[in-house]
Formats: structure tokens, C-alpha cells, sequence
């Protein structure tokens, strides 16, 4: 009885050990932490994170706000030059589709149904193309519903900047 009795004790010890080894490492890791010094950002670093926020900032603006019936752009400009070419406006909206795919719980189940008139949105000074998708697509469960997400496009090389569904 004596021998189980310095075995389990002997184990104790061991396991003290390692909790203080790991708790050890904790406190060394910590300490270096705090004593790294900061790296400060360069005024063109503040520039850029500037930029990107004010980018996000306007995609979220848009794709919150509800889409205003299409309506002809007043200023004669590249951008209403692109929403008159079909080769534009189908490129348009090849893009939005392999968007909408990729965020599908089963890319394979997309079926486009209709697209409205793209049209010319802005927001915080950055001007993009905003145009609603309907589809079809399976849901988590697998049935086919229809869909309309609200998409919106970068006016500079048609990157899909955001989709969001709409109710």
C-alpha cells in the first residue's frame, strides 16, 4: 500500500510541473508581448487603410440603402456609356452570377431568372453599378426557392464589390 501511495504522488508532482512549465511559458509570452515596441504606420499606410475604409464604408451604404427605380444618369460619362453596351451589361452580369454561385449552399442548383437595368449609384463620392438578380437556387434543406439579391459592381473593371438578399 505504501508503494501505490508514493506512485500517485509521484504523478501529482509530475503534473504540477507541467501546469507550471505551461504556466511559465504563458507569463515569458505575455511579458514579450507588452514589451515589443509598436510599429508605427507611415502616413502612406494611413492612407491606404484611409481609403479601403472609406471604400467598405460606401459598399455598405449602397447595398443597405433600397434600389430607386432605374432612371437616366444626367452626365454623358464612360459609366453611361457602359450601361448602353450589351457586351457590358452581359459581362455585368456573368459576373454577379458566378458571385451569387459561390456563396450558394450548392452551386450547382443556380438557375437566373431575370436581372433589372443596371444603374449608376453613389455613395461617399465612389460611383458603382447596382442591379437586382432573381433566382432560383436550393436552400440548406434542399428545395428550390426563388431569390433576389441586390448586387453591386465596381465601375472601374466589374468586380462584384457585395451582394446582399433582398426581402
Amino acid at each position: 500500500m505504501g508503494n501505490t501511495v508514493k506512485t500517485a504522488s509521484k504523478g501529482m508532482k509530475i503534473v504540477l510541473w507541467v501546469v507550471l512549465g505551461f504556466f511559465g511559458l504563458f507569463v515569458v509570452t505575455l511579458i514579450i508581448g507588452l514589451l515589443t515596441p509598436k510599429k508605427e504606420l507611415t502616413p502612406d499606410e494611413i492612407k491606404q487603410l484611409a481609403a479601403e475604409k472609406h471604400i467598405k464604408d460606401s459598399i455598405a451604404a449602397i447595398v443597405t440603402t433600397p434600389t430607386p427605380a432605374p432612371a437616366p444618369v444626367a452626365a454623358a460619362d464612360e459609366m453611361e456609356k457602359k450601361l448602353t453596351d450589351g457586351a457590358d451589361i452581359i459581362l455585368m452580369h456573368n459576373q454577379a452570377d458566378k458571385y451569387i454561385e459561390s456563396q450558394l449552399n450548392d452551386p450547382d442548383s443556380y438557375e437566373n431568372v431575370d436581372y433589372t437595368a443596371p444603374i449608376i449609384e453613389e455613395a461617399n463620392g465612389i460611383r458603382m453599378f447596382t442591379f437586382l438578380v432573381k433566382y432560383r437556387a436550393k436552400n440548406g434543406f434542399g428545395a428550390k426557392i426563388l431569390e433576389t439579391s441586390k448586387v453591386v459592381i465596381a465601375s472601374d473593371g466589374y468586380r462584384v464589390l457585395g451582394a446582399k438578399k433582398v426581402e
